[in-house]
């Protein structure tokens, strides 16, 4: 039985996010997919619709958003999961700033003992090479008319809440 093209579609945007989350799990990242606890779902909500609206701004901007700057992306993405972890177990507030987004050059506001344990791991270009590696091989399979950037925020989202739950991890005393 074939699928429709609307349930191919569909699929595709939940491949991605899915290539991702396997990509984390295989390095021993994560156990299992994430959940947000409730009080993370807002910033969550904030940081993914920034991303998107300047991602979306850059897209039409070019025309394309190459490898480079998606992988940029993705170093955003995971630095606001750190983020969003520290904060909500510190219990203190945070802004969400756009600074670095496109240039690879992301501030990740968290403690130096945070920022010692994170460099050590390369979650941000693990999970880029996944969606890489995902998007090369779906290349060419969207229909016309279909918003590539779907995936792609669906993979960004992941990323967010994979960084989220290995800085949790963390946090609990358990790298």
């Amino acid at each position: 039985m074939a699928l429709r093209r609307e349930d191919q579609d569909e699929l595709m945007a939940e491949t991605a996010p899915r290539t991702v989350l396997d990509a984390a799990i295989e390095a021993g990242r994560i156990d299992r997919c994430p959940r947000l606890a409730p009080e993370l779902l807002a910033a969550q909500q904030r940081i993914l619709l920034a991303i998107e609206t300047h991602t979306r701004r850059a897209h039409e901007t070019v025309g394309s958003l190459p490898f480079g700057r998606i992988h940029c992306i993705f170093l955003y993405a995971v630095c606001r999961g750190y983020e969003a972890a520290y904060y909500w177990h510190t219990g203190g507030d945070y802004e969400v700033s756009t600074a670095g987004m496109f240039s690879g050059e992301v501030q990740c506001n968290v403690s130096d003992e945070m920022i010692a344990h994170i460099r050590g791991i390369a979650l941000a270009d693990e999970l880029f090479a996944a969606f890489q590696d995902w998007a090369a091989a779906n290349a060419g399979t969207f229909k016309d008319g279909a918003d590539p950037l779907v995936p792609l925020m669906d993979a960004l989202g992941m990323a967010y809440r994979v960084a989220c739950a290995v800085g949790l991890r963390f946090m609990h005393g358990r790298p």
